[in-house]
């Protein structure tokens, strides 16, 4: 009995950790030499009207409901399209 545990688990072995980066580079596939651009960032968070293609941005985003908003410049409500998951 070592450590007060019986049986083997493999716990003598050493584990090299795998840098943050490393991991972050394999689930999302980018780089941390990649510049992030904030102008398309934020432009990914606006909303579009439907109906006359204003960019409602997220401070702007009147809520009628829970899946309802209305444009702040033509007042039509409209239910928002669903947006893709992480790297879509």
């Amino acid at each position: 009995m070592k450590n007060g545990r019986c049986g083997s688990l493999g716990g003598d072995r050493k584990k090299t950790p795998i840098p943050i980066s490393s991991q972050r580079e394999k689930v999302l596939g980018v780089s941390r030499k990649q510049k992030i651009n904030l102008e398309k960032v934020l432009a990914s968070l606006d909303t579009v009207c439907p109906k006359c293609g204003y960019p409602i941005t997220p401070d702007k985003i009147l809520r009628i409901d829970s899946q309802r908003i209305m444009c702040p410049k033509c007042n039509e409500s409209f239910v928002p399209e669903k947006r893709g998951g992480l790297g879509q």
